[in-house]
């Protein structure tokens, strides 16, 4: 049996087969990276609502001093995001696009709308820039360097304090995580987020459908027509489905940016620096109208 597993974290990852049943082992020997790897195996383990699936954690494991963690969970039989919605009908797009806004209410229902500082963003956006100029690819780029300057004004013009919705989230929800099988759906790889809120969910998402940021991994050929349609019918759709919410409208733009600057300091290829630095100029434009040149 040929099984294609793979992941883009740089961990570790398995089909192993036990007493005829199949699970998949990620596990890490990065010191910089077993806590992290540790905490998703715990956080997706409890997922416990009943809107979408969640592979079954059977183990979670971790050993500081010898520099390993491991998760061990149930294999699903399941599609990626490409080819599923390569053969979707309309009416399974649907029944995604419902699926994630109950997850999304599920997730708000159950929080609570607090004051946050506009510090937690400005030391966050802080330990970004100085992750960007570690990376070859971002220093002495004149291009990072007015993105960096122009974001620092935004972040500092923020009000002193946030009012968004703290709670559970999935924390990296984009489509890259969600295993596809005919009528159900998967969330695997959870994330904690420097702000547990569910808006960070629907960011994430629309990480991909207004950016298409999971289809810069994948290397096969596919029908980029008609998913830049499928896309933008869901992002259409969950934009204007969330607008209402006050918390989303007001918070969005602001976490979206946050959000593409985290990725920035880890790029290895100047064509995705160069996508990167496209959204995050969109992005600013939009927080500022009148420009910020």
């Amino acid at each position: 049996m040929n099984i294609d597993i793979k992941g883009h974290s740089g961990c570790i990852i398995e089909v192993i087969e036990k007493d005829n049943k199949l699970y998949v082992k990620k596990s890490s020997n990065d010191p910089k990276y077993i806590e992290r790897l540790y905490k998703q195996g715990r956080k997706q383990s409890l997922d416990n609502q009943d809107i979408v699936n969640v592979p079954n954690i059977i183990d979670c494991v971790i050993n500081k001093e010898e520099s390993y963690s491991y998760i061990l969970m149930d294999y699903i039989y399941a599609q990626n995001f490409i080819d599923y919605f390569e053969h979707a009908s309309k009416s399974d797009i649907d029944n995604f696009i419902e699926t994630f806004c109950k997850y999304i209410n599920y997730e708000l229902n159950y929080c609570e709308v607090k004051y946050i500082p506009k510090d937690i963003f400005i030391n966050k956006f802080k330990s970004v820039k100085g992750n960007c100029f570690q990376n070859e690819l971002l220093i002495d780029n004149p291009i990072t360097e007015r993105l960096l300057d122009a974001c620092e004004i935004v972040f500092n013009k923020l009000p002193d304090f946030l009012q968004i919705p703290i709670g559970k989230c999935h924390g990296d929800l984009t489509f890259s995580n969600i295993l596809f099988t005919s009528n159900k759906f998967y969330f695997i790889d959870y994330l904690d987020s420097f702000i547990e809120t569910p808006i960070q969910d629907i960011v994430k998402l629309r990480q991909d459908t207004l950016y298409f940021w999971s289809t810069q991994m994948y290397s096969k050929r596919y029908d980029k027509i008609r998913l830049k349609i499928i896309f933008k019918y869901i992002d259409d759709k969950i934009n204007k489905y969330f607008s209402t919410n006050e918390y989303y409208y007001a918070n969005y733009n602001i976490l979206q940016l946050m959000n593409i600057l985290r990725i920035l300091p880890y790029v290895k290829e100047e064509s995705v620096r160069d996508f990167l630095y496209n959204i995050i100029d969109e992005l600013l434009n939009k927080s500022i109208p009148n420009g910020y040149e």
